[in-house]
């Protein structure tokens, strides 16, 4: 994404009772590639990605995911 951010919307209604409460954070800052975007989040979380686009000025992209099977 080069000098691009990233936004990971991650939808939690249908999550499992207790596992609501999914810490993360964005590390994409961490990385010496200029291109590589992370996201650092608790172990074990799955998602399934619904869709991806830019915002409309594209400054970033969003990433819009719900909870996966656990």
């Amino acid at each position: 994404m080069g000098n691009k951010g990233s936004l990971l919307k991650i939808d939690l209604t249908d999550t499992a009772k207790g596992f609501s409460g999914l810490i993360g954070a964005d590390v994409s800052w961490i990385s010496k590639f200029p291109i590589e975007s992370e996201f650092l989040i608790t172990r074990c979380a799955t998602f399934n990605i619904q869709k991806t686009y830019f915002d409309e000025n594209h400054n970033y992209q969003i990433v819009e995911v719900t909870a996966g099977a656990y």
